[in-house]
């Protein structure tokens, strides 16, 4: 007994069986005899002893658990997938667990494994796009999870069809960007950020060309620098374009894949002489809450993470409703943004 509260374990003990015949009594099996069955009810009545969340599951069939799988807990954008998913699913009258994916890659754990272990209803899922290897490891684990419990894809995915999702258009996404900042007069536009997806109909390259194209702009790849979406590596990706170019070349907008890689490009930009937006307007993607309150504000695409975690929840919850989800985004204009000088 830890703690005064009487486990399963304490159960089997004082029953004189197993902890196996205990759960196979809670879950109502018939495989247990009436002699044992009324032993260990007894002894669950004597100790009025109440079954743990995951012991109420094995009984009722379902957890009342969600689990939520994220890539990494230090960055707002995901924050607020995971807070979207969890006031939904608390509303229902269920949990939700947070399995950090990066992190359980790191310390070598098998993230199918252990959401196996939980026995949850159902499991949410952030698919990134971060290369083929990776989208294949990706892949090989939504399969072996599929085949314990109901999946639901949110961000973005490559997957339409194969899982229910509820996603966001990083095509149009960018579109808006290009557009706004083409009717501003600028015509060298960079993209930095995110990784190569020219194939994807929805993703940002996908965006990039065809926004260029319809401002009748070209595409020069000397404006597209690819690269993991962090703060350091935008620094890094625009130092690098800059330093590659003469200053007559460099891009007089850049459109980063998230704000967190646009307080990078920012840097980058006041390190090398030049003033935003005056100099070079900057859009963001995603509207975390820091937006507001950068010198200058920041422009960027509202995404809507915390209507995609509720709708991810109710996509679990309601077997209807699990479908191919795409959720429009709005351009929130900030003073990062200005006309070409």
């Amino acid at each position: 007994m830890a703690d005064g509260r009487y486990t399963i374990y304490d159960i089997a003990n004082a029953a004189g069986v197993s902890i196996a015949t205990v759960s196979r009594v809670l879950r109502g099996e018939n495989t247990v005899t009436e002699k044992t069955r009324k032993k260990v009810e007894d002894v669950i009545l004597r100790f009025n002893y109440q079954p743990s969340a995951i012991a109420r599951g094995l009984t009722l069939k379902h957890s009342k658990t969600f689990g939520i799988v994220l890539p990494r807990v230090d960055n707002p954008h995901y924050a607020l997938f995971f807070k979207g998913a969890y006031d939904e699913a608390m509303k229902a009258g269920y949990s939700m667990l947070l399995f950090p994916w990066e992190a359980m890659q790191d310390s070598h754990e098998s993230l199918a494994s252990v959401v196996a272990e939980r026995r949850l209803d159902g499991v949410i899922y952030l698919m990134e796009y971060a290369g083929e290897e990776d989208m294949n490891k990706q892949i090989e684990v939504l399969e072996a999870v599929k085949k314990y419990m109901p999946v639901t894809l949110i961000g973005t995915t490559q997957l339409k069809g194969r899982y229910p999702s509820v996603t966001i258009d990083l095509s149009e996404c960018v579109k808006m960007a290009v557009e706004h900042l083409a009717s501003l007069g600028h015509e060298r536009i960079a993209l930095i950020g995110g990784f190569s997806e020219k194939d994807a109909v929805s993703s940002r390259d996908a965006g990039y060309r065809e926004a260029l194209s319809y401002a009748r702009l070209p595409y020069i790849s000397s404006y597209r620098a690819f690269g993991r979406c962090t703060a350091e590596e935008g620094e890094m990706r625009m130092n690098e374009m800059l330093d590659s170019l003469i200053e007559s070349q460099w891009p007089t907008a850049v459109i980063a894949a998230n704000d967190i890689v646009a307080l990078g490009v920012i840097h980058s930009v006041q390190a090398h002489g030049r003033r935003v937006p005056e100099d070079v307007s900057v859009i963001g993607c995603d509207d975390l809450f820091f937006d507001s309150y950068m010198q200058p504000a920041l422009s960027s695409i509202h995404t809507n993470q915390d209507y995609i975690g509720r709708r991810a929840v109710q996509m679990l919850l309601d077997e209807s409703i699990r479908t191919d989800e795409k959720v429009a985004c709005t351009l929130v204009i900030r003073n990062s943004s200005a006309p070409k000088k």
